[in-house]
């Protein structure tokens, strides 16, 4: 069997556009991009990220200051953790060589990961769709075309979320994910091997970095691969399975944790995603249109990767409901993005001329579209109001503390906490005290040795309840504990107290006397 497939075994067969169409259309897409770009840059530089930040700037300082000997960026032990990854590498070797502010170094990482992003989409829209529109659509449906108030959480890309989660890896995961599966589609239709090589180490990327995200973009891989089995040829379709025998045999050497224990583990992430599932009609009836795309394109051809595709990560999102695996909700951005696209090729139908649709169902089409995209600027309100500069900004919301820069009041615990320092600070404060300087006692995210941590959470209590009990002493002295860092000032301790070395608004600082061992 011939092991080249032409492009026509897997998408349909379009009358190729005109050159000022795909001109046009090209721009279109750069326009567009051009702007999204431009207002992120500003909620980027703004400081306006989710809470999340704190973990990630960890990890990015524990590589920017120890390189390939980082250890775990949250409390002093070797134990493993999952935010030690090849992202947080990159970016941490990105801010040891420029020396930037770590402010910096998050803005460059973020607008980064969007360049990422947007050219993974347009490459994997350009997979199933010759519509020269067809791209355009797909990036304005992807960011708009979800619902009122959809979560925002890293790994939605949505205009309400994608900004918060910008220099995250769930980010990064997705567009290099995406990049990877057109270069394993250029393979599976003949082109060189150093596609798939590419997408081999893409998707050694994509699962270390954010597991999560690399769940769906491996299902749509495998649609991608089922969907052209019959045409790729055996030789091709080995050689794809032995680099998906690599991709995880590499992903399991990851020095800094281990998958299987990341996967074992895994239960303790269950109850922060719980909320997920919630008001799931609200937030994603716009997308609705979608299924009925996906139903055309199944109808035309049963083997269709972005249907098989879309079977497969609905089948998963579907099951976290009566399993009660709150993680599985994490599979939804790739459900939609799927349904954003076939939503796309549809879209991209009713702009190209050369198809022919009833004038009057075109402009239903269009209008629909419309309508689609107006409320959803509307669902989405939230974080487009986060692109204005501050001096556009009404005065009711220039003060309003949801658009202040989330890192900048954190800072000063540099000024005040060695990188060695032993910390004790409520869960509410870990990320923040991990971020700007000193070890903390207990972690914060649930971690990969459950059963070596639990100490540690004990006497995170215990100190935080008296410090100077017998209990607490006893606790400081075995973890090496020097500082706390609290919400407001403990009863009966005022500023002019001699322990007391940083108060802000948001927190205060108090050294705790060194204890011997």
């Amino acid at each position: 069997m011939n092991d080249s497939v032409p492009a026509s075994t897997l998408v349909a067969d379009w009358p190729p556009p005109t050159r000022g169409r795909l001109v046009a259309a090209e721009l279109s897409y750069l326009v567009l991009s051009f702007f999204l770009t431009l207002g992120l840059a500003i909620q980027q530089l703004n400081g306006q990220w989710s809470r999340d930040v704190f973990i990630h700037i960890a990890a990015i300082r524990e590589f920017s200051t120890e390189g390939f000997g980082a250890k775990n960026p949250y409390i002093a032990t070797d134990d493993p953790d999952a935010y030690l990854t090849p992202y947080h590498l990159l970016v941490g070797g990105l801010d040891r060589v420029g020396g930037w502010s770590i402010t910096t170094t998050l803005v460059i990482a973020g607008l980064a990961n969007l360049v990422v992003l947007l050219a993974g989409l347009r490459a994997f829209v350009r997979l199933v769709t010759e519509r020269p529109w067809a791209p355009t659509f797909a990036l304005v449906f992807t960011l708009f075309a979800w619902g009122i108030g959809p979560w925002r959480w890293s790994g939605y890309i949505h205009m309400n979320s994608l900004g918060y989660g910008l220099p995250y890896p769930s980010t990064f995961a997705i567009g290099v994910g995406l990049l990877s599966i057109v270069g394993l589609v250029r393979f599976l239709r003949g082109q060189s091997g150093w596609y798939l090589a590419g997408a081999a180490a893409g998707g050694v990327m994509a699962l270390l970095s954010h597991p999560l995200s690399a769940a769906w973009l491996g299902a749509l891989a495998c649609a991608f691969v089922i969907g052209s089995a019959s045409v790729a040829g055996r030789r091709r379709l080995l050689i794809v399975g032995g680099a998906g025998i690599g991709l995880v045999v590499v992903s399991l050497a990851w020095p800094y944790f281990s998958l299987v224990d990341l996967a074992a583990a895994s239960e303790g992430w269950e109850s922060v995603h719980e909320g997920l599932y919630g008001r799931l009609g609200l937030r994603t009836f716009l997308a609705i249109p979608g299924v009925a795309a996906l139903w055309l394109r199944a109808r035309k051809n049963a083997r269709d990767p972005l249907v098989i595709g879309g079977v497969l990560i609905g089948l998963a999102f579907v099951a976290g409901i009566p399993f009660d695996r709150g993680t599985l909700a994490r599979m939804l951005p790739g459900l939609m993005l799927v349904l954003h696209v076939a939503l796309a090729d549809v879209g991209g139908a009713l702009l190209d001329r050369d198809v022919l649709i009833a004038p009057k169902i075109r402009r239903v089409g269009l209008v629909t579209a419309a309508v689609i995209v107006s409320v959803g600027l509307l669902g989405t309100s939230a974080g487009l109001l986060r692109t204005l500069p501050r001096a556009a900004l009404p005065s009711s919301l220039s003060g309003d503390e949801r658009l202040a820069n989330v890192i900048g009041p954190w800072e000063p615990l540099a000024t005040v906490l060695a990188e060695d320092t032993v910390v004790v600070a409520p869960r509410v404060l870990s990320a923040q005290v991990a971020a700007f300087g000193g070890d903390l006692l207990a972690p914060i995210a649930p971690s990969l040795r459950p059963d070596e941590v639990a100490a540690r959470l004990d006497a995170r209590e215990t100190i935080l309840a008296d410090p100077d009990s017998r209990a607490g002493e006893r606790a400081r002295r075995r973890y090496g504990v020097t500082h706390m860092v609290l919400e407001e000032l403990p009863r009966g301790v005022d500023e002019g107290d001699g322990r007391v070395v940083l108060v802000t608004p948001n927190y205060v600082v108090i050294e705790l006397p060194l204890l011997a061992a």
